[in-house]
């Protein structure tokens, strides 16, 4: 019986640790359902992840992820580091993802039917998405 009961405890301990790995067609599927609400989630839970790794005491993950625009940089930056720690080969540019980010959220001003180009917003995260997923299942 207990080692049913440590095999158990093995199993919640790898699924806590890798819960972050996502495929990136559930990301999109999540993020077009949910209109961005889904995003806004998507950063806490990596803010969190970010301040559990890194043993941070004085990050917020809550406000981050309220105050996305601000604290994007950062977060993208964090993973692509942690991914290549971890092997993973990809080159991506953090501040290219967070300019074109930044550029599809603010898109939503612009008149009639080109305000439909910030439904895209979730496209420049999609590399995100991967290398975390990456640096998750190593």
């Amino acid at each position: 019986m207990n080692e049913v009961n440590q095999q158990l405890t093995e199993q919640q301990t790898v699924v806590q640790k890798y819960s972050n790995a996502q495929p990136i067609w559930h990301f999109v599927l999540l993020c077009i359902a949910g209109s961005g609400i889904y995003a806004t989630y998507w950063f806490y839970k990596n803010w969190k992840f970010i301040k559990e790794h890194d043993k941070l005491v004085n990050i917020f993950p809550f406000s981050r992820a309220i105050l996305q625009p601000f604290f994007a940089y950062s977060l993208f930056e964090r993973i692509f580091t942690l991914a290549k720690e971890k092997g993973y080969k990809g080159k991506h540019y953090p501040v290219l993802i967070f300019a074109a980010y930044i550029a599809l959220q603010i898109s939503y001003v612009f008149p009639n039917p080109y305000w439909l180009i910030s439904t895209f917003f979730f496209i420049p995260l999609i590399a995100v998405v991967e290398a975390l997923t990456n640096q998750c299942n190593k």
